[in-house]
């Protein structure tokens, strides 16, 4: 008989070795590790060494770190100061450097020349040298698609002309997504000879390109028509904001498979006197087969007049989804009648809309400003939004029961941003006519809510605050298991009604800008009180948001937000700890988890905040006024906490009056 203190070898099953010899299922797996499993999974086993190399070289956030296999980097000087970004190769390369770097590079799916993500500034940036010689030294037998086949995605920074002429070595034909920010000390003769090589080694093969420049369109004009032309596959395109005068507009509409065009704020300008006439001019060129898979639009350039017109046009996209339009001057409250009504009749589908009307100014002007829900109110047949957002100079003029007639039919929208921080409020001492009472309004008509920033008067705290469920009687003369019994009853009837006032159920963010506020205290318990009580994870899950468990919302378009977290969630796998594997715990030895407030993050900063003119007073009375909001964003997460602490003794006192009933019961009585 074995010794049964012996431990008894057992050969891998089929099952386990058929999984092992399937090269994607493992790709898929360590898909999901983390950096370091991965590397030890590589070197434990030549069975998963392939896949687990390929997982951990697809992406290089850093050029630095795949140029190093070749050879010891060292700092490369710079004439603008940047030498410890820029680095250089310490040597010339060799033949058997190339035989170690091959092996890495032929895994590469993404490459970048700089990481944002990084704390770290040293070593970020390729030099022109080190380009060079990574170019000159490649074995003559050796193609740049035989070094980097995989190669898919290219995101570079250039610096300098000699930069750009030695970035050609990556235009290989697999490139599908190119994202370049190039410096305006570039000459203009190395940008139009890269613009023609890209053409040529790229165009038909490209389906995102993304160009941040300050180049003059004027300058390069003929070689970017040239490139729009040739390009065939292009998905989405993102161009600086005077790249789209008429001829390339023309150019991009006759792309049959673009459902993107797009122009960010926070990429380079170009230069504006390249588009005196505007979009207008090129709208008349437009046929019926323009644009025929436009799906998503943002313009930063547009005037509301401008974007009336595009969409008006009787060959323009009726499948638009997303439009984000930012207009270049102060438009009357007409003016964005007449845009929206455009939207609303030729624009049905859409979901996703942003405007941006934040002009500065700084005096009221002549005309009308006034935004109210007459303004508005072509929007209310759009009824499948998901996402609204308008930032305006001027406060919105809308009411409590305004608002509810606005949102009354957006039953599936998870973000809205009303104009929280109107310039106007900061230069002058402005109140909204929105109040706390818009909260509920929004609880109430929009179930699917994630994302909310309001512009309202929070000196004074609306009386609906929530009822308390043990506030609730019984009729006297019942038993004491009754009048539990009906204790228990009433708790599960609040629990599925929400107990009082309407609350949100999913939201995951509050921004309320630059509003007025009274007690900080009283605004925090309010807050708070509007959000429904999720119920611990370990308890119930069903309050759980979708998406998992972070805080931080979406910016889209115009929309950036500026602040941070104030105890932003910490990822155990991410910091790198390994902790041991824990033996199984049983029911008896394992303690109740704490419970865990709903993912929620309150943003006391405004997204954007002008500063204000000739106006000291009012400066103090802003910065005041932030503090307050700032301490109400420091309360809020304690109140949460207690209210989840509160749900889940209410919970346990149900339970325990369940069980003495069926005691009671079980015992005959």
């Amino acid at each position: 008989m074995p010794d049964m203190e012996q431990p008894i070898p057992i050969a891998p099953s089929k099952a386990i070795s058929s999984f092992l010899s399937v090269y994607e299922l493992l790709l898929e797996l360590f898909s999901h590790a983390d950096t370091k499993s991965a590397a030890v999974a590589a070197r434990s086993s030549k069975v998963l060494t392939e896949s687990a190399l390929d997982v951990l070289w697809r992406v290089v956030p850093r050029a630095s770190y795949l140029f190093s296999i070749l050879c010891t980097l060292e700092g490369a000087a710079s004439y603008d100061g940047h030498n410890s970004r820029r680095f250089d190769f310490e040597r010339d390369l060799h033949p058997e450097d190339w035989d170690r770097f091959l092996p890495y590079s032929r895994r590469v799916e993404d490459i970048s020349c700089y990481d944002e993500s990084s704390t770290s500034d040293r070593y970020v940036e390729p030099s022109h040298k080190a380009l060079a010689k990574f170019s000159t030294s490649r074995p003559a037998h050796l193609s740049m698609l035989q070094i980097f086949p995989r190669l898919r995605r290219l995101t570079w920074f250039v610096y300098s002309h000699k930069v750009l002429r030695n970035l050609n070595i990556f235009l290989v034909p697999s490139l599908t997504f190119l994202e370049i920010k190039i410096d305006n000390a570039v000459e203009p003769k190395a940008m139009v000879a890269f613009l023609k090589q890209l053409q040529a080694r790229c165009g038909n093969t490209l389906k995102e390109l993304r160009l941040n420049t300050d180049f003059a369109l004027s300058t390069i004009e003929t070689e970017m028509l040239d490139l729009l032309k040739s390009m065939k596959r292009l998905e989405r395109v993102i161009l600086p904001r005077f790249y789209t005068n008429g001829p390339m507009v023309s150019a991009l509409a006759a792309i049959p498979t673009l459902q993107y065009v797009g122009q960010k704020k926070s990429y380079w300008w170009g230069n504006s006197d390249d588009i005196e006439a505007g979009i207008l001019p090129s709208l008349e060129v437009l046929d019926k087969d323009a644009f025929p898979a436009l799906r998503e639009l943002t313009y930063d350039t547009l005037s509301l007049y401008e974007a009336k017109k595009l969409l008006s046009h009787p060959f323009a996209s009726k499948a638009l989804t997303t439009i984000c339009v930012t207009s270049g001057k102060l438009e009357a409250p007409h003016s964005l009648h007449d845009f929206l009504s455009s939207l609303s009749t030729n624009a049905r589908h859409l979901r996703e809309i942003d405007i941006g009307l934040s002009f500065p100014v700084t005096e009221v002007p002549g005309h009308s400003t006034d935004i109210t829900i007459a303004t508005l109110r072509p929007l209310l047949v759009l009824t499948d939004l998901v996402h609204f957002g308008m930032a305006a100079h001027f406060p919105i003029k809308m009411t409590d029961d305004d608002l509810d007639t606005f949102t009354s039919g957006w039953k599936n929208l998870k973000t809205l941003w009303l104009n929280e921080t109107p310039a106007y409020a900061v230069t002058v001492d402005v109140k909204s006519e929105l109040t706390l009472k818009a909260l509920r309004v929004m609880a109430k008509n929009c179930p699917n809510l994630e994302e909310l920033s309001l512009f309202v008067d929070a000196t004074t705290i609306p009386e609906d605050t929530a009822r308390s469920p043990t506030s609730k009687r019984v009729s006297r003369g019942s038993s004491d298991l009754a009048a539990l019994q009906v204790v228990a009853m009433r708790w599960d009837s609040d629990e599925q009604d929400g107990g009082g006032p309407p609350a949100f159920k999913t939201l995951k963010y509050l921004n309320l800008g630059v509003s007025h506020i009274g007690s900080t205290s009283s605004v925090a318990n309010y807050v708070n009180d509007c959000i429904l009580s999720p119920l611990p994870e370990h308890v119930d899950d069903r309050a759980a948001p979708e998406g998992g468990a972070s805080v931080e919302p979406t910016p889209r378009g115009f929309h950036v937000s500026t602040a941070e977290p104030t105890n932003p969630p910490i990822n155990p796998i991410a910091s790198g700890r390994s902790e041991p594997p824990s033996p199984p715990a049983t029911a008896e030895s394992t303690p109740a988890p704490a419970p865990k407030a709903r993912p929620f993050h309150f943003d006391w900063s405004p997204r954007f905040w002008p500063a204000p003119q000739n106006s000291t007073e009012m400066d103090a009375a802003l910065s005041r006024r932030r503090e307050m909001w700032e301490d109400v964003g420091k309360m809020i997460p304690a109140l949460m906490e207690q209210k989840v602490k509160a749900d889940l003794t209410r919970r346990e006192m149900v339970s325990l009056i369940r069980g003495l009933m069926k005691a009671n019961v079980g015992r005959g009585h």
